[in-house]
């Protein structure tokens, strides 16, 4: 399979395309390039592909979608923080090409979100903290996974304040903790990614999973379940 890899200068680029095998990267492209190889813009790239993987910034949502419609690309989306607008773009965009959005590629992730997702229903919740660490130069807080877990309470009918920590701190590739408390018990879950590699497989997977896929929106979930 061949990908064009977005924001390949970057941490998770650089270990995205160690994953996925240099053969396979057609292009590498970072709005920081400086050097052979490496294209500063997408649409400097002219050739084919199977897809799109980006890892970039939310910011850079508007000419990916752009470059992928034009050229019927699928594409996989990694970064975080789109804001509304961005969201509507990435909306318009899957009507014409399979899209994959997630903020987090770990099927551990997946599984605690899913658990979260329960809690809103068994248990009369007080109290809500979610506490989150990355590596110091992770721009965003809190991040996209920690926005998501407090989503999934947000979807299920909880109502009450969620108390967000966010610690930017060293080099380390992400520890998530959430505590639910209510009056007479405390539950926490926890999450710690020993590697930048299980993110980089995840969105492998992904890829794998959207270049068969029709037009749509797709996400963890899909993933997961296999949906064909």
């Amino acid at each position: 399979m061949r990908y064009i890899i977005n924001g390949a200068l970057g941490r998770m680029g650089c270990e995205m395309i160690r994953v996925a095998g240099e053969e396979n990267v057609c292009a590498k492209v970072d709005k920081n390039a400086h050097s052979d190889g490496y294209f500063p813009k997408i649409e400097d790239y002219t050739g084919g592909a199977d897809v799109i993987v980006d890892f970039s910034s939310h910011s850079s949502v508007y000419q990916l979608c752009d470059y992928a419609c034009e050229n019927k690309i699928p594409l996989v989306i990694a970064s975080t923080s789109h804001t509304c607008e961005e969201m509507q773009k990435i909306y318009r965009s899957c009507a014409v090409i399979p899209i994959f959005l997630s903020y987090n590629f770990s099927g551990g992730v997946f599984a605690i979100n899913e658990f979260i997702k329960s809690l809103p229903n068994a248990l009369e919740i007080k109290k809500v903290t979610i506490y989150e660490k990355h590596h110091k130069d992770k721009k965003d807080a809190p991040s996209g996974t920690a926005v998501m877990f407090k989503d999934a309470l947000v979807s299920m009918g909880y109502t009450g304040e969620v108390d967000m920590i966010s610690v930017r701190d060293g080099d380390g590739y992400g520890k998530h903790t959430v505590t639910v408390e209510t009056d007479d018990e405390i539950i926490t879950v926890k999450h710690e990614a020993g590697s930048r590699t299980l993110f980089a497989k995840g969105a492998v997977r992904a890829a794998e999973f959207i270049v068969s896929q029709k037009s749509g929106l797709y996400g963890m979930k899909d993933l997961i379940n296999k949906r064909f």
